[in-house]
């Protein structure tokens, strides 16, 4: 009597989606070369886990969530994606909310994530261009002299924003917006050399971005 093959491939069922995640944590090992593949393997399908928890539920976050989130964050530039979410999640930001922008953003989550990068992401979500995008940037990771609490274009062109900050920003934007180019960057890079830090209306006499900050 002939028996049936226990793995005949008409037996063999792959649940849906499992070829694209092993496919991405492989290559997501590969980048990192963990000592402790296990260990590794843990914290990034916790990661994935925390990314599709609740997808339903992405709300565009406002101004003043972002600039209390950095406000939050500022003492710490990196960490795990959760301590992040957990921050956003402080100030009315839905953990959903920040695992579209991530997955949007295509950031690694299976390491610390820049602070900076995933808080761009989420500005952007609520931009419509990198003008937009910029002078929000002066909002949220801006500094006011007597911070009173004003969030409307008056307020962004008295805050200031770290070069580094802007640099960052633009470096990050750069890595997924073709508006934003190597010699943009480069361009700014240039015209704001010594400078700590730097105003809207300073920021929008810079040629390389002259034509996306022109000023009412």
């Amino acid at each position: 009597m002939e028996t049936e093959p226990i793995y005949c491939a008409e037996q063999i069922v792959l649940p849906a989606g499992l070829d694209e995640v092993l496919k991405n944590f492989t290559k997501e090992a590969i980048r990192n070369q963990p000592h402790d593949l296990v260990d590794f393997g843990a914290t990034y399908f916790a990661a994935q886990a925390t990314l599709h928890k609740n997808l339903h539920a992405v709300e565009i976050p406002t101004q003043q969530q972002l600039r209390d989130a950095f406000e939050c964050l500022r003492a710490t530039p990196t960490g795990p994606l959760i301590d992040v979410q957990a921050a956003c999640r402080s100030v009315g930001i839905s953990e959903a909310t920040v695992a579209s922008a991530v997955r949007a953003g295509n950031v690694n989550t299976g390491r610390e994530v820049s602070v900076l990068e995933v808080l761009a992401l989420l500005l952007s979500m609520r931009c419509d261009g990198l003008g937009a995008v910029l002078r929000n940037a002066f909002e949220v990771f801006g500094q006011r002299g007597g911070d009173s609490g004003d969030t409307s274009s008056n307020g962004s062109a008295s805050a200031r924003l770290e070069v580094p900050v802007l640099l960052q920003l633009l470096g990050f934007l750069g890595a997924r917006d073709p508006e934003v180019t190597t010699a943009m960057r480069e361009g700014v890079a240039r015209a704001l050399d010594g400078h700590v830090s730097v105003d809207l209306k300073s920021l929008a006499g810079v040629p390389a971005l002259a034509s996306k900050l022109a000023l009412a």
